[in-house]
């Protein structure tokens, strides 16, 4: 009997305004697992993260967390439960790194007690395990890319819930800085237990990092489960539209995504080709 589902979405319809982008659509996060969440631009990953962290109401349908809805549970309760990365985070201006990632001690300040022992014994363990506690005193501002993004996985480490949700978190960063961002969130899963749920565009990175792979289209789920059953050139070439090769990692055991050709392009070369033979085909006019 197979453990019941972390986070479970049910029959959900999610929209903006009148613009509906998923239409009763059924998804489920394990627990204590690393989830990756991709598919092609606009086809409804960051929204279905927005109505897990509750940034999004459903039109119709419900977010469980643990059994119970997300909206039926108290904001600070729900914030020391669940921590969202959104994917475009702006820091106020001259804020510390320090002072940053105590804004993530928040869900859990007291009413007469506003900082304690325990909120500052918090925060410098997550600058110390993002790698950022030489960086405290410095204005967020400052910082590379790279750093910037692991002082905002501090601010949600700080926050300390046992689930994190992290939106594009790789994304305007170069390859080291995207491996060292993957790598904290592997270590925040093995290490400690937290079930982390990401969205990502490299599939490469998706096939090395997931344990739970779910593919998204037309704001729904194409496929979902285990990297190896769910990653296929069949569903490339359907929902991203790409032709390619998927091996096997030879240091990692993982499946292995060799991109090949966008089959858009494909089908525009051959349409002109076709053009070009039927042109050529044609006798032109003799003069009068």
């Amino acid at each position: 009997m197979s453990a019941a589902p972390h986070i479970h979405g049910q029959e959900l319809t999610l929209a903006y305004d009148q613009r509906v982008v998923s239409h009763d659509l059924s998804v489920e996060i394990p627990h204590g697992k690393i989830t990756i969440i991709v598919g092609p631009n606009a086809c409804g990953k960051s929204t279905l993260l927005r109505a897990m962290s509750r940034l999004l109401t459903p039109e119709k349908g419900v977010v469980m967390l643990d059994g119970k809805a997300v909206n039926s549970v108290g904001s600070k309760e729900f914030a020391r439960r669940l921590g969202l990365l959104p994917q475009q985070s702006q820091a106020p201006y001259g804020i510390t790194v320090g002072d940053l990632a105590a804004r993530g001690r928040y869900p859990h300040q007291k009413m007469l007690q506003q900082w304690s022992y325990d909120d500052e014994a918090a925060v410098r363990r997550a600058l110390s395990a993002c790698g950022v506690l030489d960086l405290a005193d410095r204005p967020v501002d400052e910082l590379s890319g790279g750093q910037r993004q692991r002082v905002w996985i501090s601010l949600l480490l700080a926050q300390d819930p046992p689930t994190m949700l992290l939106d594009e978190p790789t994304t305007y960063l170069d390859i080291a800085n995207q491996l060292e961002v993957l790598e904290l969130v592997r270590q925040l899963n093995q290490d400690e237990g937290r079930t982390m749920v990401l969205v990502l565009h490299d599939l490469m990175l998706a096939a090395r990092y997931a344990d739970h792979l779910i593919v998204m289209h037309d704001g729904a789920i194409a496929a979902t489960g285990p990297v190896p059953e769910v990653l296929t050139e069949q569903l490339l070439a359907e929902v991203f539209q790409i032709r390619a090769q998927i091996s096997v990692d030879p240091l990692t055991g993982r499946p292995l995504v060799v991109p090949l050709m966008s089959l858009r392009h494909e089908r525009t070369v051959q349409r002109r080709s076709a053009g070009d033979q039927e042109t050529s085909g044609t006798t032109p006019p003799m003069p009068s």
